[in-house]
Protein backbone atom coordinates (compact mmCIF):
# COMPACT_ATOMS: atom_id res chain seq x y z
CA UNK A 1 0.00 0.00 0.00
CA UNK A 2 1.38 3.42 -0.83
CA UNK A 3 0.34 6.75 0.60
CA UNK A 4 1.15 10.21 -0.69
CA UNK A 5 0.39 13.52 0.93
CA UNK A 6 1.24 17.04 -0.12
CA UNK A 7 0.76 20.06 2.07
CA UNK A 8 1.41 23.74 1.57
CA UNK A 9 0.70 26.50 4.06
CA UNK A 10 1.23 30.25 3.94
CA UNK A 11 1.10 32.89 6.62
CA UNK A 12 0.62 36.34 5.13
CA UNK A 13 1.39 39.71 6.63
CA UNK A 14 2.17 41.37 3.28
CA UNK A 15 2.64 40.38 -0.37
CA UNK A 16 4.68 37.28 -1.25
CA UNK A 17 7.73 37.16 -3.50
CA UNK A 18 8.89 34.26 -5.71
CA UNK A 19 10.96 31.44 -4.16
CA UNK A 20 14.50 30.87 -5.43
CA UNK A 21 14.83 27.41 -7.05
CA UNK A 22 18.50 27.15 -6.06
CA UNK A 23 17.48 27.14 -2.41
CA UNK A 24 15.48 23.94 -2.68
CA UNK A 25 18.07 22.32 -4.95
CA UNK A 26 20.86 22.96 -2.45
CA UNK A 27 18.82 21.50 0.39
CA UNK A 28 18.00 18.35 -1.56
CA UNK A 29 21.66 17.90 -2.48
CA UNK A 30 22.62 18.14 1.18
CA UNK A 31 19.95 15.58 2.10
CA UNK A 32 21.36 13.04 -0.33
CA UNK A 33 24.66 13.13 1.55
CA UNK A 34 22.90 12.64 4.91
CA UNK A 35 22.07 9.22 6.40
CA UNK A 36 18.78 7.71 5.23
CA UNK A 37 16.73 7.60 8.43
CA UNK A 38 13.22 8.06 9.88
CA UNK A 39 11.75 11.50 10.24
CA UNK A 40 11.27 12.95 13.70
CA UNK A 41 8.29 15.15 14.50
CA UNK A 42 10.29 17.42 16.77
CA UNK A 43 8.87 19.03 19.89
CA UNK A 44 11.80 21.43 20.17
CA UNK A 45 11.56 25.21 20.02
CA UNK A 46 13.17 27.78 17.74
CA UNK A 47 14.48 31.28 18.32
CA UNK A 48 14.53 33.55 15.28
CA UNK A 49 14.60 37.26 14.57
CA UNK A 50 16.89 40.10 13.60
CA UNK A 51 20.17 41.43 14.99
CA UNK A 52 23.10 43.45 13.71
CA UNK A 53 24.39 41.80 10.50
CA UNK A 54 27.22 39.39 11.28
CA UNK A 55 26.56 39.43 15.03
CA UNK A 56 26.92 36.24 17.07
CA UNK A 57 23.64 35.38 18.81
CA UNK A 58 23.97 33.37 22.04
CA UNK A 59 21.14 31.42 23.65
CA UNK A 60 21.65 30.19 27.22
CA UNK A 61 19.48 28.18 29.61
CA UNK A 62 20.67 28.92 33.15
CA UNK A 63 18.69 26.02 34.62
CA UNK A 64 20.57 23.37 32.63
CA UNK A 65 23.63 25.17 31.25
CA UNK A 66 22.60 24.53 27.64
CA UNK A 67 24.19 27.08 25.29
CA UNK A 68 23.77 27.53 21.56
CA UNK A 69 25.18 30.06 19.09
CA UNK A 70 24.03 31.45 15.76
CA UNK A 71 25.15 34.12 13.33
CA UNK A 72 23.01 36.90 11.88
CA UNK A 73 23.04 37.05 8.09
CA UNK A 74 23.65 40.00 5.81
CA UNK A 75 20.19 41.38 6.50
CA UNK A 76 20.48 40.60 10.22
CA UNK A 77 18.15 37.59 10.16
CA UNK A 78 19.08 34.64 12.40
CA UNK A 79 17.52 31.26 13.29
CA UNK A 80 18.57 28.92 16.15
CA UNK A 81 16.49 25.70 16.09
CA UNK A 82 16.49 22.56 18.22
CA UNK A 83 16.10 24.14 21.67
CA UNK A 84 14.26 22.27 24.45
CA UNK A 85 11.32 24.38 25.72
CA UNK A 86 12.16 26.47 28.77
CA UNK A 87 13.46 29.83 30.00
CA UNK A 88 16.43 31.34 28.14
CA UNK A 89 18.55 34.47 27.91
CA UNK A 90 19.35 35.61 24.38
CA UNK A 91 21.83 38.27 23.32
CA UNK A 92 23.63 39.53 20.22
CA UNK A 93 26.22 41.60 22.03
CA UNK A 94 26.34 44.12 24.90
CA UNK A 95 23.06 45.80 25.68
CA UNK A 96 20.92 43.37 23.67
CA UNK A 97 20.19 40.69 26.28
CA UNK A 98 16.60 39.50 26.58
CA UNK A 99 14.87 36.78 28.57
CA UNK A 100 12.32 34.62 26.81
CA UNK A 101 10.24 31.50 27.54
CA UNK A 102 10.24 29.11 24.61
CA UNK A 103 7.18 26.91 24.14
CA UNK A 104 6.96 23.44 22.64
CA UNK A 105 7.01 23.19 18.81
CA UNK A 106 6.89 26.98 18.52
CA UNK A 107 9.09 29.65 16.95
CA UNK A 108 9.65 32.85 18.96
CA UNK A 109 10.78 35.97 17.11
CA UNK A 110 13.18 38.47 18.76
CA UNK A 111 14.28 41.93 17.65
CA UNK A 112 17.81 42.21 19.02
CA UNK A 113 18.62 45.25 16.90
CA UNK A 114 16.16 47.36 18.87
CA UNK A 115 17.18 45.52 22.05
CA UNK A 116 14.71 46.96 24.57
CA UNK A 117 12.14 49.72 24.51
CA UNK A 118 11.91 51.77 27.72
CA UNK A 119 8.42 52.86 28.75
CA UNK A 120 8.18 55.05 31.88
CA UNK A 121 11.47 53.67 33.12
CA UNK A 122 10.64 49.97 32.58
CA UNK A 123 12.65 47.92 30.09
CA UNK A 124 10.38 45.79 27.92
CA UNK A 125 11.85 42.97 25.81
CA UNK A 126 10.86 43.03 22.15
CA UNK A 127 9.76 39.53 21.12
CA UNK A 128 6.70 37.74 19.83
CA UNK A 129 5.58 34.32 18.73
CA UNK A 130 5.82 33.80 14.99
CA UNK A 131 2.31 33.15 13.69
CA UNK A 132 1.83 30.40 11.13
CA UNK A 133 -0.98 28.83 9.16
CA UNK A 134 -1.21 26.13 11.82
CA UNK A 135 -4.36 26.08 13.92
CA UNK A 136 -3.36 25.02 17.40
CA UNK A 137 -2.82 25.88 21.04
CA UNK A 138 -0.16 25.18 23.67
CA UNK A 139 -1.15 23.42 26.90
CA UNK A 140 1.40 24.74 29.39
CA UNK A 141 2.73 23.22 32.59
CA UNK A 142 0.72 25.88 34.44
CA UNK A 143 -2.46 24.56 32.77
CA UNK A 144 -1.58 21.00 33.78
CA UNK A 145 -0.88 22.06 37.37
CA UNK A 146 -3.95 24.21 38.06
CA UNK A 147 -6.81 23.11 35.79
CA UNK A 148 -9.20 20.52 37.25
CA UNK A 149 -9.35 17.10 35.63
CA UNK A 150 -11.28 13.87 36.03
CA UNK A 151 -8.43 11.54 35.09
CA UNK A 152 -4.66 11.85 35.16
CA UNK A 153 -4.48 11.37 31.41
CA UNK A 154 -2.43 14.38 30.30
CA UNK A 155 -4.42 14.56 27.04
CA UNK A 156 -7.54 15.53 29.00
CA UNK A 157 -6.33 19.15 28.97
CA UNK A 158 -6.63 19.15 25.17
CA UNK A 159 -10.37 19.46 25.83
CA UNK A 160 -9.87 23.22 26.22
CA UNK A 161 -8.67 23.49 22.60
CA UNK A 162 -11.51 24.32 20.17
CA UNK A 163 -12.55 21.25 18.19
CA UNK A 164 -11.04 18.69 20.60
CA UNK A 165 -13.17 16.23 22.59
CA UNK A 166 -11.77 14.19 25.46
CA UNK A 167 -14.31 11.51 26.39
CA UNK A 168 -14.71 9.31 29.48
CA UNK A 169 -17.37 6.59 29.46
CA UNK A 170 -19.19 5.02 32.41
CA UNK A 171 -16.39 2.48 32.92
CA UNK A 172 -13.62 5.12 32.98
CA UNK A 173 -12.37 4.31 29.46
CA UNK A 174 -10.94 7.36 27.74
CA UNK A 175 -10.25 8.54 24.21
CA UNK A 176 -9.55 11.83 22.42
CA UNK A 177 -11.14 13.00 19.17
CA UNK A 178 -10.37 15.89 16.86
CA UNK A 179 -13.40 17.58 15.31
CA UNK A 180 -16.06 15.17 14.09
CA UNK A 181 -13.55 12.47 13.19
CA UNK A 182 -12.82 9.22 15.00
CA UNK A 183 -10.31 9.02 17.84
CA UNK A 184 -8.22 6.71 15.64
CA UNK A 185 -7.37 9.64 13.35
CA UNK A 186 -5.27 11.57 15.86
CA UNK A 187 -1.57 11.08 16.53
CA UNK A 188 0.59 11.89 19.54
CA UNK A 189 4.32 12.66 19.41
CA UNK A 190 6.29 12.48 22.66
CA UNK A 191 9.81 13.88 22.43
CA UNK A 192 9.42 13.76 18.66
CA UNK A 193 8.46 10.08 18.47
CA UNK A 194 5.10 8.92 17.10
CA UNK A 195 2.91 6.90 19.47
CA UNK A 196 0.70 5.66 16.62
CA UNK A 197 -1.21 2.40 16.91
CA UNK A 198 -0.81 0.73 13.51
CA UNK A 199 -3.43 -1.95 14.26
CA UNK A 200 -6.43 0.19 15.26
CA UNK A 201 -5.26 3.77 14.80
CA UNK A 202 -5.11 6.30 17.61
CA UNK A 203 -2.25 5.82 20.06
CA UNK A 204 -0.79 2.55 21.31
CA UNK A 205 -2.15 1.18 24.54
CA UNK A 206 -5.38 3.15 24.22
CA UNK A 207 -7.42 0.46 22.46
CA UNK A 208 -8.21 -1.55 25.57
CA UNK A 209 -10.99 -4.14 25.78
CA UNK A 210 -13.26 -3.74 22.80
CA UNK A 211 -10.81 -1.21 21.32
CA UNK A 212 -12.69 1.74 22.77
CA UNK A 213 -10.08 2.94 25.24
CA UNK A 214 -9.21 1.86 28.77
CA UNK A 215 -9.10 3.61 32.16
CA UNK A 216 -5.31 3.88 32.11
CA UNK A 217 -3.08 6.78 31.18
CA UNK A 218 -0.85 6.59 28.09
CA UNK A 219 2.03 8.45 29.75
CA UNK A 220 2.88 9.65 33.28
CA UNK A 221 1.54 13.18 33.67
CA UNK A 222 4.37 14.13 36.04
CA UNK A 223 6.79 13.66 33.12
CA UNK A 224 5.01 16.05 30.72
CA UNK A 225 6.44 19.57 30.57
CA UNK A 226 3.93 20.93 28.07
CA UNK A 227 2.38 20.05 24.74
CA UNK A 228 0.89 21.65 21.67
CA UNK A 229 -2.40 20.60 20.07
CA UNK A 230 -2.45 21.25 16.32
CA UNK A 231 -5.93 20.75 14.93
CA UNK A 232 -5.26 21.55 11.25
CA UNK A 233 -2.79 22.95 8.73
CA UNK A 234 0.24 21.31 10.36
CA UNK A 235 3.47 21.35 8.39
CA UNK A 236 4.78 18.61 6.13
CA UNK A 237 7.06 17.22 8.87
CA UNK A 238 4.03 15.75 10.68
CA UNK A 239 2.31 12.58 9.52
CA UNK A 240 0.25 9.49 10.42
CA UNK A 241 -2.79 11.62 11.26
CA UNK A 242 -6.03 12.70 9.61
CA UNK A 243 -7.31 15.08 12.28
CA UNK A 244 -5.41 16.51 15.25
CA UNK A 245 -1.78 16.11 16.30
CA UNK A 246 -0.39 16.44 19.81
CA UNK A 247 3.29 17.33 20.16
CA UNK A 248 4.50 16.79 23.75
CA UNK A 249 7.82 17.57 25.40
CA UNK A 250 8.93 15.67 28.52
CA UNK A 251 10.67 17.18 31.51
CA UNK A 252 14.43 17.11 31.98
CA UNK A 253 16.56 17.43 35.07
CA UNK A 254 18.19 20.76 35.87
CA UNK A 255 21.12 21.99 37.98
CA UNK A 256 18.88 21.80 41.06
CA UNK A 257 17.45 18.72 42.72
CA UNK A 258 13.69 19.09 42.44
CA UNK A 259 10.82 16.67 43.02
CA UNK A 260 7.08 16.46 43.44
CA UNK A 261 4.44 13.93 44.41
CA UNK A 262 0.68 13.50 44.54
CA UNK A 263 -1.86 11.10 45.97
CA UNK A 264 -5.63 10.55 45.91
CA UNK A 265 -7.79 7.94 47.63
CA UNK A 266 -11.43 6.93 47.91
CA UNK A 267 -13.37 3.78 48.85
CA UNK A 268 -16.89 2.54 49.60
CA UNK A 269 -16.96 4.38 52.93
CA UNK A 270 -16.70 7.70 51.09
CA UNK A 271 -19.72 7.18 48.82
CA UNK A 272 -23.43 6.44 49.08
CA UNK A 273 -24.91 3.08 48.20
CA UNK A 274 -25.50 2.39 44.52
CA UNK A 275 -29.13 1.79 43.44
CA UNK A 276 -28.52 -1.98 43.25
CA UNK A 277 -26.96 -2.07 46.72
CA UNK A 278 -29.82 -0.05 48.11
CA UNK A 279 -32.49 -2.23 46.46
CA UNK A 280 -30.92 -5.53 47.48
CA UNK A 281 -30.17 -4.47 51.04
CA UNK A 282 -26.65 -5.83 50.64
CA UNK A 283 -23.66 -4.01 52.13
CA UNK A 284 -21.66 -1.74 49.87
CA UNK A 285 -19.14 -3.57 47.71
CA UNK A 286 -15.51 -2.97 48.56
CA UNK A 287 -14.23 -0.32 46.14
CA UNK A 288 -10.81 1.07 47.02
CA UNK A 289 -9.51 3.45 44.32
CA UNK A 290 -6.30 5.35 44.67
CA UNK A 291 -3.55 7.01 42.67
CA UNK A 292 -0.12 8.22 43.65
CA UNK A 293 3.05 9.32 41.92
CA UNK A 294 6.50 10.71 42.56
CA UNK A 295 9.07 12.47 40.37
CA UNK A 296 12.65 13.59 40.91
CA UNK A 297 15.24 15.31 38.75
CA UNK A 298 18.61 16.91 39.20
CA UNK A 299 22.24 17.16 38.11
CA UNK A 300 24.77 14.36 37.70
CA UNK A 301 27.43 16.72 36.33
CA UNK A 302 26.67 20.42 36.74
CA UNK A 303 25.72 22.04 33.40
CA UNK A 304 26.56 18.79 31.57
CA UNK A 305 24.50 15.79 32.63
CA UNK A 306 21.07 15.58 34.26
CA UNK A 307 18.48 12.93 35.13
CA UNK A 308 14.72 12.81 35.54
CA UNK A 309 12.63 9.85 36.76
CA UNK A 310 8.98 9.41 37.65
CA UNK A 311 6.60 6.64 38.71
CA UNK A 312 2.80 6.69 38.86
CA UNK A 313 0.35 4.00 40.01
CA UNK A 314 -3.41 3.86 39.53
CA UNK A 315 -5.81 1.36 41.13
CA UNK A 316 -9.52 1.59 40.31
CA UNK A 317 -12.61 -0.37 41.31
CA UNK A 318 -15.23 0.13 38.62
CA UNK A 319 -18.71 -0.49 40.06
CA UNK A 320 -21.14 -2.82 38.28
CA UNK A 321 -24.05 -5.11 39.07
CA UNK A 322 -24.89 -8.68 37.98
CA UNK A 323 -28.64 -9.31 37.46
CA UNK A 324 -30.98 -11.72 35.59
CA UNK A 325 -31.60 -10.84 31.96
CA UNK A 326 -34.78 -9.78 30.18
CA UNK A 327 -36.47 -8.56 33.33
CA UNK A 328 -36.60 -11.92 35.12
CA UNK A 329 -37.66 -11.54 38.76
CA UNK A 330 -34.72 -12.39 41.07
CA UNK A 331 -37.18 -13.57 43.74
CA UNK A 332 -38.47 -16.21 41.27
CA UNK A 333 -35.24 -17.36 39.66
CA UNK A 334 -32.88 -17.31 42.66
CA UNK A 335 -34.49 -20.39 44.29
CA UNK A 336 -34.15 -22.28 41.00
CA UNK A 337 -30.36 -21.92 40.85
CA UNK A 338 -27.73 -23.65 42.92
CA UNK A 339 -26.93 -21.46 45.96
CA UNK A 340 -23.33 -20.95 44.81
CA UNK A 341 -24.61 -19.56 41.49
CA UNK A 342 -27.45 -17.43 42.88
CA UNK A 343 -24.99 -15.84 45.32
CA UNK A 344 -23.15 -14.24 42.38
CA UNK A 345 -26.00 -11.85 41.61
CA UNK A 346 -25.64 -8.35 42.97
CA UNK A 347 -23.02 -5.57 43.14
CA UNK A 348 -19.56 -6.35 41.79
CA UNK A 349 -16.39 -4.55 40.73
CA UNK A 350 -13.96 -4.68 37.82
CA UNK A 351 -10.58 -3.93 39.41
CA UNK A 352 -7.95 -2.13 37.32
CA UNK A 353 -4.28 -1.53 38.15
CA UNK A 354 -1.69 0.47 36.18
CA UNK A 355 2.01 1.13 36.77
CA UNK A 356 3.69 3.87 34.74
CA UNK A 357 7.38 4.71 34.71
CA UNK A 358 9.53 7.17 32.77
CA UNK A 359 13.21 8.04 32.92
CA UNK A 360 15.43 10.46 31.01
CA UNK A 361 19.18 10.93 31.01
CA UNK A 362 20.62 13.89 29.08
CA UNK A 363 24.28 14.66 28.43
CA UNK A 364 25.89 17.65 26.69
CA UNK A 365 29.62 16.98 26.29
CA UNK A 366 30.02 20.07 24.07
CA UNK A 367 27.95 23.06 23.03
CA UNK A 368 27.41 21.32 19.68
CA UNK A 369 26.21 17.95 20.98
CA UNK A 370 23.37 16.72 23.15
CA UNK A 371 22.45 13.12 23.93
CA UNK A 372 19.15 11.96 25.45
CA UNK A 373 18.24 8.44 26.54
CA UNK A 374 14.61 7.88 27.56
CA UNK A 375 12.56 4.88 28.63
CA UNK A 376 8.80 4.50 29.21
CA UNK A 377 7.28 1.43 30.87
CA UNK A 378 3.52 0.91 31.10
CA UNK A 379 1.93 -2.13 32.69
CA UNK A 380 -1.84 -2.63 33.17
CA UNK A 381 -3.94 -5.45 34.59
CA UNK A 382 -7.71 -5.58 34.90
CA UNK A 383 -10.76 -7.81 35.19
CA UNK A 384 -13.21 -7.17 32.36
CA UNK A 385 -16.83 -8.10 31.76
CA UNK A 386 -18.27 -8.51 35.26
CA UNK A 387 -21.66 -6.87 34.66
CA UNK A 388 -25.17 -7.66 33.48
CA UNK A 389 -25.52 -11.43 33.13
CA UNK A 390 -21.78 -12.12 33.49
CA UNK A 391 -20.59 -12.83 37.01
CA UNK A 392 -17.13 -11.89 38.23
CA UNK A 393 -16.13 -15.57 38.05
CA UNK A 394 -16.72 -15.47 34.27
CA UNK A 395 -14.89 -12.21 33.62
CA UNK A 396 -11.71 -12.18 31.55
CA UNK A 397 -8.28 -11.02 32.64
CA UNK A 398 -6.94 -8.15 30.51
CA UNK A 399 -3.27 -7.22 30.24
CA UNK A 400 -1.71 -4.27 28.44
CA UNK A 401 2.01 -3.52 28.20
CA UNK A 402 3.62 -0.65 26.30
CA UNK A 403 7.39 -0.21 26.56
CA UNK A 404 9.33 2.36 24.53
CA UNK A 405 12.96 3.45 24.40
CA UNK A 406 14.70 6.26 22.53
CA UNK A 407 18.26 7.45 21.99
CA UNK A 408 18.59 10.99 20.59
CA UNK A 409 21.75 12.64 19.33
CA UNK A 410 21.52 16.33 18.44
CA UNK A 411 24.57 17.77 16.68
CA UNK A 412 25.08 21.27 15.33
CA UNK A 413 27.83 22.51 13.07
CA UNK A 414 28.02 25.96 11.53
CA UNK A 415 24.41 26.64 10.48
CA UNK A 416 23.22 23.02 10.28
CA UNK A 417 21.40 21.08 13.00
CA UNK A 418 20.99 17.33 12.82
CA UNK A 419 18.65 15.37 15.12
CA UNK A 420 19.07 11.59 14.94
CA UNK A 421 16.75 9.25 16.85
CA UNK A 422 16.86 5.50 17.29
CA UNK A 423 13.66 4.03 18.76
CA UNK A 424 12.39 0.70 20.02
CA UNK A 425 8.83 -0.26 20.97
CA UNK A 426 7.00 -3.32 22.25
CA UNK A 427 3.26 -3.16 22.86
CA UNK A 428 0.98 -6.09 23.71
CA UNK A 429 -2.73 -6.12 24.61
CA UNK A 430 -4.53 -9.37 25.29
CA UNK A 431 -7.08 -11.22 27.40
CA UNK A 432 -6.20 -14.54 29.00
CA UNK A 433 -8.71 -17.38 28.69
CA UNK A 434 -9.28 -19.45 31.81
CA UNK A 435 -9.10 -23.27 31.63
CA UNK A 436 -12.48 -23.97 33.26
CA UNK A 437 -15.65 -24.11 31.12
CA UNK A 438 -18.32 -21.44 31.37
CA UNK A 439 -21.76 -22.40 32.70
CA UNK A 440 -24.70 -20.45 31.29
CA UNK A 441 -28.17 -20.68 32.86
CA UNK A 442 -31.39 -19.87 30.96
CA UNK A 443 -34.92 -19.54 32.34
CA UNK A 444 -37.89 -20.87 30.35
CA UNK A 445 -41.06 -19.44 31.91
CA UNK A 446 -43.51 -20.71 29.27
CA UNK A 447 -43.91 -24.45 28.41
CA UNK A 448 -43.00 -25.26 24.86
CA UNK A 449 -42.00 -21.70 24.00
CA UNK A 450 -38.27 -22.05 23.71
CA UNK A 451 -37.96 -19.00 21.47
CA UNK A 452 -38.60 -16.72 24.42
CA UNK A 453 -35.95 -17.36 27.03
CA UNK A 454 -34.27 -15.37 29.73
CA UNK A 455 -30.54 -15.64 30.18
CA UNK A 456 -30.01 -15.64 33.92
CA UNK A 457 -26.27 -15.69 34.54
CA UNK A 458 -22.89 -16.87 33.21
CA UNK A 459 -20.36 -18.19 35.71
CA UNK A 460 -16.86 -19.65 35.75
CA UNK A 461 -15.09 -19.71 32.35
CA UNK A 462 -14.53 -16.60 30.21
CA UNK A 463 -16.87 -17.46 27.33
CA UNK A 464 -16.85 -16.05 23.80
CA UNK A 465 -14.77 -13.13 22.63
CA UNK A 466 -11.78 -13.64 24.90
CA UNK A 467 -8.30 -14.62 23.95
CA UNK A 468 -7.73 -11.62 21.65
CA UNK A 469 -4.15 -10.49 21.23
CA UNK A 470 -2.69 -7.40 19.56
CA UNK A 471 1.03 -6.77 19.25
CA UNK A 472 3.15 -3.99 17.82
CA UNK A 473 6.92 -4.23 18.13
CA UNK A 474 10.00 -3.15 16.23
CA UNK A 475 12.67 -0.52 15.79
CA UNK A 476 13.07 2.66 13.83
CA UNK A 477 15.67 5.21 12.93
CA UNK A 478 14.68 8.78 12.21
CA UNK A 479 16.44 12.02 11.39
CA UNK A 480 15.78 15.74 10.88
CA UNK A 481 18.26 18.13 9.31
CA UNK A 482 17.70 21.88 9.56
CA UNK A 483 19.65 24.36 7.42
CA UNK A 484 19.72 28.02 8.46
CA UNK A 485 22.61 29.22 6.28
CA UNK A 486 20.46 30.04 3.25
CA UNK A 487 19.56 33.70 3.14
CA UNK A 488 16.12 34.18 4.68
CA UNK A 489 15.34 30.47 4.28
CA UNK A 490 15.13 27.86 7.02
CA UNK A 491 15.04 24.51 5.28
CA UNK A 492 14.18 21.35 7.12
CA UNK A 493 14.19 17.89 5.62
CA UNK A 494 13.92 14.40 6.97
CA UNK A 495 13.74 10.74 6.04
CA UNK A 496 12.36 7.80 7.94
CA UNK A 497 12.47 4.05 8.10
CA UNK A 498 10.64 1.85 10.57
CA UNK A 499 10.28 -1.94 10.70
CA UNK A 500 7.28 -2.99 12.81
CA UNK A 501 5.85 -6.46 13.41
CA UNK A 502 2.07 -6.39 13.80
CA UNK A 503 -0.16 -9.15 15.17
CA UNK A 504 -3.96 -9.11 15.35
CA UNK A 505 -5.62 -12.21 16.75
CA UNK A 506 -9.35 -12.17 17.40
CA UNK A 507 -10.91 -13.93 20.34
CA UNK A 508 -13.08 -17.01 20.01
CA UNK A 509 -16.37 -15.96 18.48
CA UNK A 510 -18.29 -19.18 17.70
CA UNK A 511 -17.81 -22.41 19.59
CA UNK A 512 -16.35 -21.98 23.04
CA UNK A 513 -16.01 -24.07 26.16
CA UNK A 514 -19.56 -23.62 27.50
CA UNK A 515 -22.29 -25.71 29.16
CA UNK A 516 -25.95 -24.56 28.87
CA UNK A 517 -28.55 -25.39 31.53
CA UNK A 518 -32.26 -24.65 31.63
CA UNK A 519 -34.07 -23.62 34.77
CA UNK A 520 -37.83 -24.16 35.08
CA UNK A 521 -40.51 -23.47 37.68
CA UNK A 522 -43.24 -25.99 38.52
CA UNK A 523 -45.66 -23.08 38.68
CA UNK A 524 -45.40 -22.81 34.90
CA UNK A 525 -44.46 -26.41 34.05
CA UNK A 526 -47.08 -28.70 35.71
CA UNK A 527 -45.58 -31.91 36.99
CA UNK A 528 -42.02 -30.67 36.51
CA UNK A 529 -40.04 -29.99 39.68
CA UNK A 530 -38.59 -26.53 40.09
CA UNK A 531 -34.89 -26.02 39.62
CA UNK A 532 -32.14 -26.61 37.09
CA UNK A 533 -32.15 -29.77 35.03
CA UNK A 534 -29.27 -32.03 35.97
CA UNK A 535 -28.27 -32.57 32.35
CA UNK A 536 -27.35 -29.62 30.11
CA UNK A 537 -29.35 -29.16 26.94
CA UNK A 538 -26.26 -28.08 24.99
CA UNK A 539 -22.51 -28.34 25.37
CA UNK A 540 -19.93 -26.47 23.28
CA UNK A 541 -16.31 -27.47 23.11
CA UNK A 542 -13.34 -25.26 22.18
CA UNK A 543 -12.41 -25.29 18.52
CA UNK A 544 -9.27 -27.39 18.22
CA UNK A 545 -9.18 -28.72 14.66
CA UNK A 546 -6.85 -27.13 12.13
CA UNK A 547 -8.01 -24.10 10.23
CA UNK A 548 -10.98 -23.27 12.43
CA UNK A 549 -9.37 -21.39 15.29
CA UNK A 550 -9.55 -17.67 16.00
CA UNK A 551 -8.47 -15.62 12.96
CA UNK A 552 -4.96 -14.18 13.19
CA UNK A 553 -3.05 -11.79 10.96
CA UNK A 554 0.72 -11.25 11.10
CA UNK A 555 2.31 -8.40 9.18
CA UNK A 556 5.91 -7.32 8.60
CA UNK A 557 5.31 -3.61 8.24
CA UNK A 558 8.02 -1.50 6.56
CA UNK A 559 7.45 2.25 6.59
CA UNK A 560 9.36 4.89 4.65
CA UNK A 561 8.88 8.63 4.61
CA UNK A 562 10.46 11.78 3.18
CA UNK A 563 9.60 15.45 3.57
CA UNK A 564 11.00 18.87 2.67
CA UNK A 565 9.92 22.04 4.45
CA UNK A 566 10.96 25.63 3.63
CA UNK A 567 10.18 28.53 6.00
CA UNK A 568 10.99 31.60 3.93
CA UNK A 569 11.25 34.90 5.81
CA UNK A 570 10.61 37.37 3.03
CA UNK A 571 10.80 40.31 5.43
CA UNK A 572 10.03 40.98 9.13
CA UNK A 573 6.31 41.02 8.28
CA UNK A 574 5.97 38.10 5.87
CA UNK A 575 6.94 34.44 6.17
CA UNK A 576 5.94 31.75 3.69
CA UNK A 577 5.78 28.09 4.75
CA UNK A 578 5.94 25.59 1.89
CA UNK A 579 6.38 21.85 2.21
CA UNK A 580 6.01 18.50 0.49
CA UNK A 581 5.74 15.04 2.04
CA UNK A 582 5.77 11.45 0.74
CA UNK A 583 5.02 8.25 2.66
CA UNK A 584 5.20 4.62 1.57
CA UNK A 585 4.16 1.58 3.59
Amino acid sequence: MSKQRFRRGDRLFGSPAPMTPMTVAAAVAAALMAPSVVMAQTADSTVAGYATPGATVTVHNTATGLTRHGTAGGDGHFVIPGLPPGDYTVDAGPGTEQTVTLQVATTTNLDLKLAQITVTGTAIPVHQEVLTSEVGQVVSLHDIDVLPQYTRNFMEFANQVPGMQFQVDSQGNTNLRGGAQLYSNINVYIDGVSQKDYVFGGTTGQEGPGQAGDPGNPFPQLAVQEYKVITSNYKAEYGDAASAIIVAQTKSGTNKFEGESFGTFTNQNLRAKTPSEDASGQPKASAPSWEFGIAEGGPIIQDKMHFFVTFERKTLSEQNVVFPGNGADPAVVDPLLPPSVAAQFGPTTNPFTENLGFGKLDFEPTEADRFELTAKIRDERSLEGAAGQTAASAASHYKNEDNRYMLLWTHGWQSVLNELRVTSQNTTSNTNAQPSPQFQYFYYPTPGNFGINDQLINVNGPGAGVGFRYEQSGTGIQDDITFTNFTDHTIKLGARFQAIDLVAEAGTVDLNDAVYYEAVSNGNWPGVPSGVYANPYEVQFPVTFAGSGAPRVDSKDKQFGLYLQDDWTVNPHLTVNAGIRWDYE
